[in-house]
């Protein structure tokens, strides 16, 4: 493992635009635990009818998931 792998929680695609799977357990806890948070408020919210509440924590989930990729990942461009 490069100091480049160790400094980044997200390596760039291989062929692309954007990220691959993590590399660390930081950006595994991301990229499980924030996938796994929204399904419990799906879970919880959509039953009882509380549809909005759920997209508003489901587009907030988004933004943070999208900036961590971009902040703590490796800059993404385009790969053949």
């Amino acid at each position: 493992m490069n100091h480049r792998d160790r400094y980044y929680w997200f390596p760039a695609r291989k062929t692309g635009w954007g990220w691959g799977v993590a590399n660390n357990w930081k950006g595994v806890l991301v990229q499980i635990g924030i996938p796994v948070a929204v399904f419990i408020a799906g879970w919880y919210l959509l039953p009882r009818r509380e549809a909005a509440l759920f997209f508003g924590i489901f587009a907030v989930a988004l933004v943070v998931f999208v900036a961590l990729h971009w902040i703590k990942g490796e800059p993404p461009y385009w790969r053949w």
